[in-house]
């Protein structure tokens, strides 16, 4: 059996060749792309609640992204991630708790002409200015706006709920049902 021999030369253009021609096999298999978030999330898995956090921090996990960070905790800055609301406060994704002192719903109607009444009955703009408070919860003055059963509740009194001290300013329909707070927001 005849054996060859390569020059040094040939050996290392031999090798170059095999180096180059291996990566340009491993550029043609890897391919690296941007992907948008969505492609990460199932949906499934997506609860959303009202309290938004501007921003959270990761670990990036070697099984998810070999190669990459390695496990380094990263920032990522996200527009909005939601935290579940308490289940003791009235809110727009628990639409109905059990409050300190009656069961509550909410509402979001014009508010005008409930505001045009409490004026008649004396709550002044000055001392009753009406607001929409941060968390969408209508106000008059510092006084969470209340829609109640008005042979129970007359209108101007002062109620205790989930969201702060009400005051009965509305009525409606469901206070046939018996003895509920239907609180006014713009959810």
């Amino acid at each position: 059996m005849k054996k060859h021999q390569y020059s040094p030369l040939s050996f290392l253009l031999g090798m170059a060749l095999g180096v180059i021609f291996v990566g340009i096999i491993a550029l043609c298999i890897v391919e690296v792309r941007a992907v948008s978030p969505e492609e990460f999330i199932d949906e499934r898995d997506i609860q959303v609640f009202p309290e938004p956090v501007t921003l959270v921090e990761i670990e990036i996990l070697p099984d998810y992204i070999s190669g990459l960070a390695q496990g380094e905790p990263i920032e990522i800055p996200v527009t909005k991630v939601y935290v579940q609301p308490s289940k003791d406060k009235l809110n727009s994704v628990v639409g109905r708790v059990t409050g300190p002192t009656n069961e509550e719903t909410y509402y979001n109607l014009d508010m005008s002409k409930v505001i045009d009444t409490m004026r008649r009955k004396g709550f002044s703009e000055e001392e009753y200015p009406y607001y929409i408070r941060e968390d969408g919860v209508k106000m008059l003055g510092d006084y969470v706006m209340v829609a109640a059963d008005l042979s129970i509740h007359p209108r101007g009194c002062v109620v205790e709920t989930s969201l702060g001290q009400g005051l009965v300013c509305d009525t409606g329909d469901f206070a046939e049902t018996g003895d509920i707070y239907d609180i006014a927001t713009d959810w």
